[in-house]
């Protein structure tokens, strides 16, 4: 029987309160930034959870360390504001039975806002190609550890809330994930419930958004960025900020990939 993991980013935790929040009925590792160094382990029915505390920042950081002290064979990438199903453990191994050449599975998963769902992010049973893996998050991906061991996959530290580009750690593991030639599947089981109300780094698709995606498609497609860009930018207009216009946006994309070209 394969062992199912958890590897949740958190900040300023000072217990293991998420346990309960989180609905988590599996192994978990908690990776957590906060203001001091600590290891905690401790066993809540027949699971193990562990606590790694330290000061650094970054959530490409953070899943990192969560890598570095996971031992599941199945491990299942959160963050720390989702409510699990009940029957998680059981659908998340099921999933990669029924799959058995799976290395990563990226599963469904309801969003709230004041406790109430307002969007499902609903898959459906299928391999999937590069190309449809750029709209999902890490938070509803699980993936073998051996397939992530035997191809060195870790999280860039230079995306993501807390570093200098403030997202896109998820889509720059996935693209490496993609053309490491891992096979990716999506299902349609859904994970449980992501709380949208607050969030530690998106403030919305003003300027700096824009930027950082022209910085960060610069960095994974090279002369491609600016259609990919645009594509972005089309499927994306009408979750702008009112201050936003379609070329506003495109001129701030355009920024980030002149200014990652400088890099080079």
């Amino acid at each position: 029987m394969e062992k199912l993991e958890v590897l949740c980013a958190t900040m300023h935790q000072k217990d293991f309160q998420k346990l309960e929040e989180m609905n988590l009925s599996s192994d978990v590792v908690f990776a957590n930034q906060d203001d001091t160094t600590s290891f905690q382990q401790i066993t809540y029915g027949d699971y193990t959870a562990k606590m790694i505390t330290t000061q650094t920042r970054g959530v490409g950081r953070n899943r990192n360390l969560a890598l570095l002290y996971a031992t599941g064979d199945i491990l299942l990438f959160a963050d720390d504001d989702i409510h699990y199903a009940q029957d998680y453990h059981a659908q998340v191994l099921a999933a990669f039975a029924k799959w058995p050449d799976a290395d990563v599975i990226i599963f469904s998963m309801d969003f709230t806002r004041d406790g109430t769902v307002f969007r499902r992010r609903q898959n459906k049973d299928r391999r999937i190609s590069i190309r449809s893996g750029l709209r999902y998050g890490a938070a509803s991906c699980a993936i073998r550890r051996s397939s992530l061991e035997r191809h060195t996959l870790w999280f860039s530290t230079m995306y993501g809330g807390g570093a200098k580009y403030g997202h896109g750690e998820d889509t720059e593991f996935l693209v490496r994930a993609f053309r490491n030639r891992l096979r990716v599947y999506t299902s349609s089981y859904c994970l449980g419930q992501t709380a949208t109300d607050t969030s530690t780094w998106f403030t919305g698709y003003d300027e700096k958004y824009f930027y950082d995606q022209g910085a960060l498609y610069a960095a994974l497609f090279g002369p491609l960025a600016l259609p990919m860009g645009f594509q972005f930018c089309i499927r994306k207009r009408k979750r702008f900020q009112a201050d936003i216009s379609l070329e506003k946006a495109l001129a701030m994309l355009r920024q980030g990939i002149k200014e990652w070209k400088k890099r080079e």
